[in-house]
Parts: C-alpha cells; structure tokens; sequence
C-alpha cells in the first residue's frame, strides 16, 4: 500500500471513530433510588444504548416529565395494548387505583372487584400510536406511568442493556 492509500485509510478511519464517539450510542447510567429493585440496585451501573428496537418488558431510560432526572423504567405494555385501571375509596376515603395489563387483565380485574366487593370504576384504555406504558420493577415504590401517563416513545433516551 502506497503512502497515499495509507494516509486516506487512516483519514476515513479517523472520521468514522469521530463519529461514533459524537453519537455515543452507549452510555453509563447510573441508578438513583430503589424503584427498579430487585433488578437494579441504587447507584448501580448499567450499561444502555441509544439505538434500539422496544419491546414488552425492556427496561429503558427516561426523563422524568416534573424533574428531568433520569429514571430506569420496564415497558409494561406498548401502543395497541389494552390495559384496565380500577378506582375505589378505602376505608379511610383515599383514592386508590390497581392495574392489570395483557391478554388476561380484564379477568384479573374482574376476580379483583369480585373478591374485594368493589364499588369502584373500571376503566380499560388503549396504548396510542408510539406510546408504551412504564412501571417500576419495584412496585410499591415507583414513580411511573401511574403517575405520569402512558409516554411517547421519542420520550425514551436509552434502552438498558
């Protein structure tokens, strides 16, 4: 190989590093709190990707819509999916709200009420176009759809790896 050759193998080399280094497909996140455990441990590393493809039950990286800290969250159910959401008063008069997602979440939902005498409303609802419905792995300490809404998916920055 020439000098020249040499010289421009080593340029388009050069360029495509830079490149990849400028997109920084992969990234170190770092985990913050309890919501994804026992899965993912606060202050844990994972590693996460910017190109992806979603599906059901991958764990991505979002930003939080109040605070724009970024959160790890697990793809529940995703556009076209149905999922029912029920909503009833305890006994103390708090709102409380339960979820069921899948082929089998009308049933669940409807063994739920049956079982527990409710005298809710049972909603079922239908994922949009681009949307996916978030939840923490840790459910019972979790800031998620629950919370926010269903997300769109040009919302999601990473996927876990």
């Amino acid at each position: 190989m020439n000098t020249r050759t040499k010289l421009i193998v080593q340029l388009v080399f050069l360029c495509l590093a830079l490149g990849f280094i400028a997109l920084r497909p992969f990234r170190l996140i770092v985990v913050n709190g309890t919501s994804m455990m026992p899965t993912y441990h606060s202050r844990q590393a994972v590693l996460a990707v910017r190109f992806f493809r979603l599906e059901r039950g991958d764990a991505v990286v979002i930003r939080d819509p109040e605070t724009d800290e970024k959160l790890i969250k697990r793809i529940v159910a995703m556009e076209g999916d149905h999922y029912w959401q029920y909503v009833w008063r305890d006994s103390n008069g708090d709102a409380q709200q339960t979820y069921w997602f899948g082929p089998d979440g009308e049933k669940q939902a409807r063994e739920f009420i049956e079982q527990n005498k409710g005298l809710g409303r049972l909603v079922r609802y239908t994922l949009n176009k681009n949307s996916v419905f978030l939840l923490g792995d840790n459910i019972n300490n979790s800031i998620d759809s629950r919370e926010f809404g269903p997300m769109s998916v040009d919302c999601i920055l990473y996927k876990v790896i």
